[in-house]
């Protein structure tokens, strides 16, 4: 599985979907809601598929990896809220680090009230208004969902900030003893982060960041692909090459004509 944490450039997105969803397996520090007004939405959280069907909804707490696939079917017409979950911590305390076994609630346990907030919210109006709405939808769900606090390696303090540096200085040399040093941590429990979260070793998920910064260099400037690799961190052209063709399935050189 190629895992990859994902940067979101707003802390309150409200997605309205009139179709299945397709989005592989990625993790971030927000609260992830998914409600279906009609159809079905196939979701997978910690490798677990899940049928999210009309009338249900799914709660994905942060750093919990999920991601979304489509089946044959009729389209489905799905709202995705995505916040920051320091919006609730006041209310709810354990927002920002509870897991759950079963994220999926079933119709019967949404209110009416609830529905109505869902059919509301939307992305244009203002965000006091949004928030009004988000604390009817959550306060509901969360009542309904089986929480437990994390007692997994501590994603909040310590996986987030091994990301944002990874994400501020992925052009330098990094290794799992540079990383371990930074955070004052055995390189053995450096590789258990990746392994457990990731699954996937420090190399791979370097390769992942720097060739998903070199793809928007290669959409956004005309630089040339010997000096993308150097500002991405690539020890060579010909290891950006190939790691971009890992990713992207196809040399940076195809990819940018592809654009074009």
């Amino acid at each position: 599985m190629s895992l990859f944490y994902e940067v979101l450039q707003s802390d309150f997105s409200v997605i309205h979907n009139k179709r299945q969803l397709s989005f592989k397996e990625h993790m971030h520090k927000y609260i992830e809601i998914l409600y279906v007004f009609s159809g079905t939405q196939y979701i997978t959280v910690e490798e677990k598929p899940y049928a999210v069907r009309q009338g249900e909804a799914a709660v994905i707490f942060p750093n919990t990896t999920h991601g979304y696939f489509k089946k044959q079917g009729p389209p489905a017409d799905e709202l995705i809220l995505v916040f920051d979950p320091a919006y609730l911590l006041p209310l709810f305390p354990l927002a920002d680090s509870a897991y759950t076994k079963n994220p999926v609630i079933s119709k019967g346990k949404i209110t009416e009230e609830t529905v109505y907030a869902l059919k509301m919210i939307n992305k244009d109006m203002p965000v006091e208004k949004r928030l009004g709405y988000l604390l009817i939808i959550f306060s509901n769900l969360y009542a309904e969902t089986e929480i437990s606090r994390s007692t997994r390696i501590p994603t909040k303090n310590l996986v987030e900030k091994i990301i944002n540096y990874i994400d501020t200085n992925y052009s330098d040399p990094i290794t799992r003893e540079s990383l371990a040093k930074e955070f004052n941590l055995s390189n053995s429990y450096i590789s258990k982060i990746f392994s457990e979260k990731f699954k996937m070793n420090i190399r791979a998920y370097l390769g992942q960041v720097r060739t998903n910064k070199a793809a928007a260099l290669l959409r956004t400037t005309d630089f040339t692909i010997t000096t993308i690799s150097s500002l991405t961190g690539f020890e060579s052209e010909r290891t950006f090459n190939r790691a971009f063709k890992e990713n992207f399935g196809q040399t940076p050189g195809a990819y940018r004509k592809s654009l074009r």
